[in-house]
């Protein structure tokens, strides 16, 4: 996610807590991270003083592990303005996109583990459009690029599959890609008729209302 700002707390948890307790030090920096900062956009200077007070306190043991815990819930934004903020998720870089739809993948099947490697991200809509997919979507050029840059655009496909794919027509990439894709958020596009504006703002939505109960304190 090339966020770093947690660094300095997760090292002094690391060196004084024990696993269990580092585990829950990681689970706070990835959701206010996520929820602040990816998400809420909020400005990083909150969260970069209190990671630095908790490595402080850890390192001279002058708070507990609870109160920690429950400095960093009143920092972190509810599920009301988290959700509505995921709902709206747009260019992100192909390890961030990456990375949520593989955390909310797993949140739908705790038993499989996407790997990071070999596993691309693909653009429903193309990032590279043509003619084709302009007046299949219909709108502008500019309405349609942004839907192409939505989070809820996005699925995850094997390297070889996500190459063939490119851009062809929506139903020939159900029939032929993602119907056999066993990633489940990728399989289950092939229950689209077709590919709207309102599909990709509805899958999105879809995704928000996981993603508040995976990131969360």
């Amino acid at each position: 996610m090339r966020m770093t700002q947690g660094i300095p707390f997760l090292m002094a948890a690391k060196e004084e807590l024990d696993e269990k307790y580092f585990k829950h030090a990681v689970l706070i920096v990835e959701t206010l991270s996520i929820r602040n900062t990816l998400v809420g956009k909020r400005n990083t200077n909150e969260l970069d003083r209190g990671f630095g007070q908790w490595a402080r306190q850890l390192r001279q043991g002058e708070n507990s592990t609870s109160e920690i815990v429950a400095a960093a819930k009143s920092l972190c934004i509810n599920d009301r303005e988290f959700e509505e903020g995921f709902k709206e998720l747009s260019e992100l870089t192909s390890p961030q996109a990456r990375y949520l739809l593989r955390k909310i993948e797993w949140f739908r099947d705790k038993e499989t583990q996407i790997a990071s490697t070999g596993v691309d991200i693909e653009h429903i809509v193309p990032q590279s459009l043509n003619p084709s997919w302009i007046g299949y979507m219909g709108g502008s050029d500019e309405e349609v690029q942004e839907a192409s840059q939505k989070l809820g655009n996005l699925a995850l496909l094997n390297e070889r599959l996500n190459k063939q794919a490119a851009t062809k027509p929506f139903k020939e990439k159900r029939d032929s890609f993602y119907k056999k894709s066993k990633i489940g958020i990728t399989n289950s596009l092939a229950n689209y008729e077709d590919w709207t504006y309102e599909t990709i703002s509805e899958r999105q939505a879809e995704f928000a209302d996981k993603a508040k109960k995976i990131w969360r304190l």
